[in-house]
């Protein structure tokens, strides 16, 4: 065989095999999904400068990605809250490790800052939204990807 020929053997055959782990990683990410809430009370912080916000997520992986968590995974919660106030509207967010992707229904609490100090958050009904993400990695390339969110109305005391 010419080394022209081994080329495009090899070439074909990388193809192939990335094809191949791709597709299963899509496969095995169809099968789960995560699971998030937000509780209808926030609280306050420091002068209404920002808002603690809590929650759950629940997720889990496919056999694929639950296999590979065990050795690397990243998680992140993105949590905003927005309050018509009498100055406009208060707004925020926030981002922080999430928890992690087991399985088990996990407990989240964030306090989440006023983004302008001259808009503060003031007690009355808010809107709270969070976003989940969970990343299993392999060798530093994510394969499994489990996503969730959740909006909810908050009271703010």
């Amino acid at each position: 065989m010419s080394k022209v020929a081994l080329k495009r053997k090899v070439a074909r055959g990388a193809v192939i095999g990335a094809v191949l782990v791709v597709s299963a990683a899509m496969a095995f990410s169809a099968l789960a999904a995560a699971t998030v809430t937000i509780d209808s009370a926030a609280k306050l912080v420091a002068k209404g400068s920002g808002v603690t916000v809590t929650g759950t997520v629940t997720c889990s992986y496919a056999t694929l990605g639950q296999l590979l968590h065990n050795f690397s995974d990243q998680d992140t919660l993105t949590v905003s809250v927005s309050e018509k106030t009498g100055q406009g509207v208060a707004h925020g967010s926030t981002t922080l490790a999430g928890p992690p992707c087991d399985g088990s229904s996990h407990a989240w609490s964030t306090s989440v800052p006023a983004d302008n100090p001259a808009r503060p958050f003031r007690a009355g009904n808010g809107a709270a939204t969070a976003f989940y993400t969970a990343c299993a990695l392999s060798n530093g390339i994510c394969v499994e990807t489990q996503q969730g969110s959740a909006s909810a109305t908050v009271k703010i005391s």
